[in-house]
């Protein structure tokens, strides 16, 4: 029967994307399913063992780490992975030491917590599904015992070279990256997947192909001992052995089996680019009947991919993907050539290789947005009837798909008001309906941190926006307008309103300002308010008004309400006053602040004020980044955290 062993392997894959709600019901149907498909009883018992088994790792409890000393595992951008018998976990501030490396630390455990917005990535998550959910501030360490592995010394020997080799270096051979690079091929590893391959056909004309994959397979086993076990490594070393052992398989059977034990072995791989697209590309090229242009092919699999993971597209370098794979292969062969003694000369024709790739950077024009799981299943449909056939009405289904692609924001009806999760700041971001007008409220900066680059311009190309309409800066402080001049270098900008004068001559039938007039105390009181109106809903957009604007804005408007309120100064006890709250009587209340912030904001007064009055708190350093859509006849809200409600109207 053959094909069993990779109807297994998509079953296994797809159960561990399942939240464990809803992964019973899919459990008992896919054992249904084998059990008519093959009628054999013990295929039946051995998927129900599996999949029981990958939950089982997916639930695992991870206990609280209260050892101080821990090995180096890995060393990140910004951060290190340490180890010890209690589990893994994240170590930020370390400096000045190396793999393998023996260290006693000073500091608090703290579990992993991160910043959360919609359809973004989200840290906190990668890290426990690698099996970590602590980290640590390292205050100070102690060096107790410096490693002695060939890892730690090829890692010392690369310290000692020029800065610009060692962050190329560190970039090809360890993932360490300082600067933007094609995230889709590294991170998917197709150019060492390509270099596997290529090494094992050169090497098969000698040796046979036999002894030629099992050489290849030593091979990646010992770059990865020698630097670091990535997941593209691992994908090609998991799927090289499973071919090794199973040689009288059937390549599908073959295909999924290497599925299966790639999952098992880490569970987390199932979330990985590294396993998925290769295998998209393996399911593609194995079941389509007629020949098509492997290039046509592999952009239909490349476009959902990138739309799906990455939020965007780049038509030039997915042209050139081919050729751009390649081209890395070769780089990655050049940089372990480059940790050899007297071989500096080659970082000239890298350098020109790497000038020639930020050029094709440059003059791409890269596509944004999101796709969603119905258009996605619906393009994989499409592709592979297509890729079958060539069916004329199957190119046109595509075409129809990339139409829908592009003009749905324009095609629905509904607004939105999000606020984003950014930490102790603001930035809100409101779209009218049919993509008629987006405007931010604010956009908070940092002194350390490029907020707009890291969080707030990736949230609005996934939300295919490629220019914004206005910002209106509510006051200059930094966690509200900081990120401005940021933002404008990343994205045009048509109008900033960031005084009131300027506001007065802004304001349209839907959108209102308030307390123009009105000169407060200090910079937080003379916030810009403003008031929104989409479809039957209000918003009122406090920035950090104080107490005593409140008490203004309520004399100069003593019927105020408002369904939505964005309360003022991240919920301190300094606004949102008991009279206030009553006055507006808001069903919801956003309230942005920072976890674990200094100011303990929100204050608890403000929350215990908000339950008597009963009005719902969503808090974005509990609640992620919440999103609020409306149209004419519902409305409701979903946050980061995956809460869900309707909003009723305000009585």
């Amino acid at each position: 029967m053959k094909g069993i062993w990779l109807c297994i392997g998509c079953i296994v894959l797809i159960f561990s994307w399942l939240p464990v709600y809803s992964s019973f019901f899919f459990l008992v149907g896919a054992l249904w399913f084998l059990h008519k498909r093959f009628h054999r009883g013990e295929i039946v018992c051995l998927v129900f063992c599996l999949l029981v088994f990958v939950r089982i790792q997916c639930l695992s409890d991870v206990h609280e780490i209260s050892s101080r000393i821990v090995k180096i595992q890995e060393i990140k951008q910004g951060y290190m992975i340490g180890a010890n018998k209690e589990g893994r976990f994240l170590l930020y501030g370390l400096k000045k030491v190396s793999f393998d490396d023996v260290v006693e630390l000073r500091g608090t455990y703290e579990k992993i917590d991160s910043i959360h917005n919609l359809g973004q990535f989200h840290f906190a998550t990668w890290a426990k599904r690698k099996g970590m959910v602590y980290c640590m501030n390292v205050k100070s360490y102690t060096l107790i015992k410096e490693g002695t592995t060939l890892r730690h010394r090829l890692y010392a020997n690369i310290e000692t070279k020029d800065v610009a080799i060692q962050q190329f270096l560190k970039a090809m051979l360890y993932g360490i990256h300082e600067e933007e690079v094609s995230f889709l091929l590294l991170s998917s590893g197709m150019h060492i997947a390509f270099l596997s391959r290529f090494l094992t056909k050169r090497m098969a004309r000698k040796w046979g192909f036999a002894k030629a994959h099992r050489l290849t397979l030593l091979l990646m086993m010992g770059m990865s001992y020698l630097t670091v076990l990535s997941s593209s490594i691992l994908r090609v070393v998991c799927f090289s052995l499973i071919s090794s052992l199973f040689t009288n398989f059937d390549e599908k059977d073959t295909l999924g089996i290497s599925m299966i034990f790639t999952i098992l072995l880490a569970p987390s791989m199932a979330y990985e680019v590294a396993l998925l697209i290769p295998v998209c590309f393996r399911l593609v090229f194995m079941f389509h009947v007629a020949k098509r242009n492997k290039k046509i092919v592999g952009m239909l699999v490349l476009f959902p991919a990138q739309m799906w993971f990455y939020h965007t597209c780049d038509p030039l370098q997915m042209a050139l993907f081919s050729f751009l794979r390649k081209v890395y292969a070769i780089l990655y062969v050049l940089a372990w050539l480059l940790i050899l003694p007297a071989t500096e000369y080659l970082f000239s024709l890298i350098q020109w290789m790497l000038a020639a790739l930020r050029l094709i950077q440059q003059i791409s024009y890269p596509l944004y947005g999101s796709v969603s799981i119905l258009w996605l299943i619906l393009w994989c449909l499409s592709a592979m009837r297509y890729i079958s056939y060539a069916h004329w009405k199957d190119s046109l289904t595509l075409c129809l798909l990339l139409v829908i692609f592009f003009l749905r924001p324009y095609l629905s009806p509904f607004a939105s008001v999000t606020m984003l999760d950014v930490g102790q700041g603001d930035c809100t971001l409101i779209i009218t309906p049919y993509h008629k007008e987006v405007i931010l409220i604010d956009v908070m900066g940092h002194k350390k941190k490029n907020i707009p680059k890291e969080i707030i311009v990736p949230y609005l190309h996934a939300q295919g926006i490629y220019h914004l309409d206005k910002i209106i800066v509510t006051h200059a402080d930094m966690d509200h307008s900081g990120g401005v001049a940021q933002l404008q270098e990343l994205m045009h900008v048509d109008e900033i309103i960031d005084h009131k004068q300027l506001a007065k001559q802004q304001e349209t039938p839907w959108m209102k300002f308030f307390l123009l007039d009105y000169e407060g105390e200090d910079e937080n009181d003379n916030s810009i308010v403003t008031m929104l109106r989409l479809y039957d809903t209000s918003f009122l957009f406090m920035g950090d008004l104080g107490i005593k604007g409140e008490q203004k804005l309520l004399q100069q408007y003593p019927k105020l309400e408002a369904d939505v309120v964005k309360i003022g100064h991240h919920g301190s006890k300094t606004s949102s006053a008991t009279a206030f709250l009553h006055q507006v009587h808001p069903a919801l209340a956003l309230i942005s602040s920072g976890r674990h912030n200094f100011y303990g904001h929100p204050h608890q007064e403000v929350l215990d004020a908000m339950e008597k009055e009963g009005i719902l708190p969503l808090i974005s350093a509990r609640h992620g980044g919440v999103t609020i859509k409306i149209c004419k006849y519902f409305r409701f809200f979903k946050t980061a955290e995956q809460q869900f409600g309707i909003i009723l109207p305000n009585t």
